[in-house]
């Protein structure tokens, strides 16, 4: 399965349906959607993005679709079309929503 990258007001992970592994915490909730730009740029594979691949390293790259912020973010304007929202933390719940943008 494609991993996607997911951000909880405290950690970042890497997960597919069935996996996932933390990669950093945020030191805090991010506030401001100039916050969260600023985040997701600095999120590159193996720095901090991890594989969850059964077979090798391949750490997932960012793109238009695999972003996702999961859980009660309080922001201060809405989010660019590149990163999606899911008010939840449950791991089905965030990859049937990530299905559901990369479709």
């Amino acid at each position: 399965a494609e991993p996607f990258v997911y951000i909880t007001p405290d950690s970042v992970y890497v997960g597919t349906r069935h996996k996932r592994t933390l990669c950093k915490n945020t030191g805090g909730p991010l506030k401001t959607v100039k916050d969260v730009e600023k985040f997701i740029s600095e999120l590159k594979p193996d720095a901090p993005l991890k594989s969850v691949s059964f077979n090798g390293n391949e750490p997932p790259a960012v793109n238009d679709y695999n972003v996702i912020l999961a859980g009660a973010f309080k922001l201060d304007a809405p989010l660019p079309a590149t990163v999606g929202h899911v008010n939840t933390t449950s791991c089905t719940e965030i990859y049937d929503y990530f299905l559901a943008r990369k479709n």
